[in-house]
This record gives structure tokens, C-alpha cells and sequence, in this order.
């Protein structure tokens, strides 16, 4: 089993990482997330994978961190995800923010990632809320880090309810809090996403 591959970015894009690893390239299938943490095009890199045997094919998947390998892991165990669906799942949320939302048993917050319905996000809270807790993902998770998780959610919230997607909300607010150091209010970060779209 292939656990970490360490190696040259060779060619990078939101779902795919080619990385040469003693002149062999491994072409790898990734998650926006894990995408906007990797350094440039030549540059060194440990990336940790699993890998999937199928009838026709082995496929081979990467991730920055740790944390994201592991809750990949729990929700292929889920009835109807796949890896696919589990990348996909990873592009929209964050390790520990997917690990929050389990353990506080909210499914509706899940149906709000697109492609995931009711039932979906009733089977994946009620099969990893277990295994979500016995894991490192909850307790990794700081004070701090949850007061943010929360101030994103409401800013995004926010946003939608004056007009704006989903989607454009929450990559609004995500680059606003990567560029502030300092810790921003609530309102100080919806109103610099509206001045940013605005613009």
C-alpha cells in the first residue's frame, strides 16, 4: 500500500496532482482543499494517499494533511460514497469543519454541500458520529478555530440571505479570512465581502 509519496510537483490543477517520485510520475486525484494548500510547479513536496484497487484500474488519492486522509477514509465506509463522492464532499468543506458538523449531529448542515441530500447527510452523521469521536479529528479542533468555523458559517449565511450563491459566498469569506491575521467580528468580514463584490 502506497501511504505518502514525496517528490516534484510537476503538474498541478483543483482535482489532479502530478508528482515525480524518483523519475516515476504518479498522477493523483485531489480536493480543491487540498489543491489551494500545495506550493508551486517544481517544487518538493509530501503528499499522503490512499489507494484504491479497482477491476480496471488503481486509482490513487492525495491529501495535504493528515486529518483529511483520515476522514476520507471514515466516509468511504459510508453506504453510497465512494471516493469520488468522498473527494468531492472534501472540495466543499474542510477536514475539521466535515468533523465538527458530524459531531454535533447536524445533517442539514451537510445537505447544504452540493450533491449531498437528506438522506445522505442523515446516513453519514448517523454511521461516522462514533468513529468521528474516537478519532484525533475532534480533539485537534481548538476553541479558537471553532469561534471561526462559527463566524464563517453566519458570514456565509449572511451573504446568501442578501442575494448572493453559495458558492461565491463561501470563497468570498474564505479569501477574507486567509488574508486577515487579525481575529475579524462577524460583521467586519461581511462587510468587507460585500466591498469586495461590490467592487
Amino acid at each position: 500500500m502506497i501511504s505518502f509519496l514525496k517528490g516534484v510537483i510537476v503538474e498541478k490543477k483543483p482535482t489532479e496532482l502530478l508528482i515525480e517520485c524518483n523519475s516515476v510520475g504518479y498522477s493523483v486525484s485531489i480536493s480543491v482543499n487540498t489543491f489551494q494548500n500545495l506550493p508551486e510547479v517544481n517544487e518538493q513536496i509530501t503528499i499522503y494517499t490512499v489507494l484504491i484497487p479497482k477491476e480496471d484500474s488503481w486509482n490513487l488519492f492525495g491529501f495535504y494533511e493528515k486529518s483529511e486522509r483520515e476522514i476520507f477514509n471514515l466516509l468511504i465506509t459510508v453506504n453510497g460514497i465512494g471516493p469520488k463522492s468522498a473527494i468531492s464532499i472534501l472540495s466543499s468543506i474542510s477536514a475539521t469543519e466535515l468533523a465538527e458538523i458530524i459531531n454535533n449531529n447536524n445533517p442539514k448542515q451537510l445537505q447544504k454541500i452540493p450533491g449531498i441530500g437528506a438522506k445522505t447527510a442523515e446516513r453519514i452523521t448517523l454511521e461516522l458520529k462514533d468513529k468521528i469521536r474516537k478519532s484525533d479529528l475532534i480533539t485537534g479542533i481548538s476553541s479558537d478555530m471553532l469561534n471561526e468555523m462559527a463566524i464563517k458559517a453566519e458570514a456565509i449565511e449572511a451573504l446568501i440571505v442578501l442575494g448572493y450563491n453559495r458558492n461565491l459566498a463561501e470563497k468570498t469569506i474564505a479569501g477574507i479570512i486567509k488574508s486577515n491575521k487579525s481575529n475579524l467580528t462577524n460583521e467586519e468580514i461581511i462587510k468587507l465581502a460585500l466591498q469586495k463584490l461590490l467592487k
